[in-house]
């Protein structure tokens, strides 16, 4: 079941030697290995087209990159190029100095290669730190052996209503109907922001960010914060959920 796609950017730190320097800094989550292997090949053709440049990659697995990230920053061994999910921790390093201003670095040409809103995505007050990399989407996985067991034809979830009465029905056949790693916190959000997002849109998402006295007053919000609960009343999501990874 499809949910929502979120776009992941590659960010310009500022390093001050621009690409004069014969070392080429990337660091980034830790891929797969058909996309490492590609990145060997962007590695390749780039040094070949700018001899006396050495291009490095540097990978951290997930939960790791962001807890060491902050430090790196704040280092001499920061990256030149790092992998960000943007929103606000791109907005606290722009303005802490550790993003580089590339609009002007960035061709008209490739700029109509994006769409704008991927563009504004990576941008604070007008200056542009960064690139989408890819786009990912937010889907439930399926275990056809389970839905057929219980009944259930996940083709035709097309509503919320759906959702809750599939679940209803998992649940009296004995089938545990959503299984989520909620230990790290981020699995568990989207079920809750995306829900808020398609019916509230960019304007409850601005709310959320309205100043100290009243963040989430928005209708919205509080119609999406009873929404997620709803969802749990009949035990929706694995038992111990917040205590499991992804």
């Amino acid at each position: 079941m499809k949910v929502m796609s979120t776009a992941l950017v590659a960010i310009a730190a500022w390093s001050g030697t621009a690409l004069a320097q014969e070392e080429i800094r990337v660091l980034r989550v830790q891929p797969s290995d058909p996309e490492q292997a590609f990145y060997e090949r962007a590695e390749a053709a780039y040094e070949a087209q700018n001899p006396g440049v050495d291009v490095v990659f540097e990978y951290i697995a997930n939960e790791a990159y962001k807890s060491k990230l902050p430090t790196l920053l704040q280092s001499n061994a920061r990256p030149d190029i790092f992998y960000s999910w943007g929103g606000q921790t791109l907005v606290e390093q722009a303005e802490a100095g550790f993003l580089k201003d590339i609009s002007g670095e960035i061709t008209e040409e490739v700029r109509a290669t994006f769409p704008e809103a991927a563009l504004t995505a990576y941008s604070v007050d007008g200056a542009l730190h960064g690139l989408p990399l890819y786009a990912t989407e937010v889907v439930f996985w399926v275990n056809t052996a389970l839905t057929e067991q219980a009944g259930v034809d996940h083709t035709a979830i097309k509503t919320w209503d759906d959702l809750l009465a599939a679940v209803q029905t998992m649940k009296d056949a004995g089938v545990t109907p959503i299984v989520v790693g909620g230990q790290d916190k981020w699995p568990l959000h989207f079920y809750w922001s995306y829900l808020a997002l398609r019916e509230g849109g960019r304007r409850c998402r601005d709310c959320g960010h309205g100043g100290r006295g009243w963040r989430f007053r928005s209708r919205t919000l509080h119609r999406r914060r009873g929404r997620f609960p709803e969802a749990d009343r009949p035990r929706a999501l694995s038992a111990g959920v917040h205590g499991h990874h992804l």
